[in-house]
């Protein structure tokens, strides 16, 4: 992410490992270096600065699992997910949010470019509940969803360019609803960590049931 955002600039420390990779700076070397210096000194004024370098390598060294951040353009990776929307220029992509609250987020993208955008067109996304391997999705009917920045206040023309977000949950079946267009219908992909991947029984019979059955007009 910081050769995204910060392409030729390099951390010289692990509080700027963690500024470089969530926030673009302007300017060559010396010009972010100097911007840098000057936000680690205002935040520190006023504790001891290797104290405070300390608790920045300690809270690095954290695991935590985010949600919200986007993957960059070409960025792969199995959990990142594009679908084209037809009759348009725009894909809908999801990505992975926090596992184990089991968030996935979802954002558009310009066929072209790669690039995220936001809200390409007038549109309303609904989000249901899910099958009954997805036990954190525990309603019944669908509610409406607004993008994370919206959620928090912000105007829709104050949200920053392809900084437009939506928080979903795997498993969730959604519906994109457009005027005059088809609804678009998508689930959420579950993520399965490999340690919880279901042990196959060879001691036991299974009956096949029918998953849905067609009652006969």
């Amino acid at each position: 992410m910081i050769g995204y955002l910060n392409p030729g600039i390099e951390p010289r420390n692990d509080w700027e490992l963690l500024q470089l990779g969530v926030k673009r700076y302007q300017g060559g070397q010396a010009e972010v270096y100097a911007a840098l210096d000057k936000e680690f000194k205002l935040m520190s004024e006023d504790e001891d600065l290797m104290e405070t370098q300390e608790d920045w390598d300690c809270a690095l060294n954290t695991v935590f699992e985010p949600t919200g951040i986007k993957p960059y353009p070409g960025e792969e990776d199995e959990c990142i997910q594009i679908r084209p929307i037809p009759d348009t220029k725009y894909s809908i992509r999801l990505f992975p949010g926090s596992f184990t609250d089991a968030e996935y987020c979802m954002d558009f993208v310009d066929n072209e470019t790669g690039e995220a955008v936001n809200s390409p067109f007038p549109f309303e996304l609904f989000a249901g509940g899910g099958e009954t391997d997805t036990p954190w999705l525990n309603f019944q009917g669908s509610m409406k969803v607004a993008s994370i920045e919206r959620i928090f206040g912000h105007k829709q023309g104050e949200i920053l360019p392809g900084e437009e977000k939506f928080i979903l949950r795997d498993g969730q079946m959604c519906v994109l609803t457009r005027p005059g267009k088809p609804k678009i219908r998508f689930t959420v992909p579950i993520r399965v960590h490999p340690e919880n991947r279901p042990v196959e029984e060879t001691d036991v019979i299974h009956l096949d049931f029918p998953k849905k059955i067609t009652l006969a007009p």
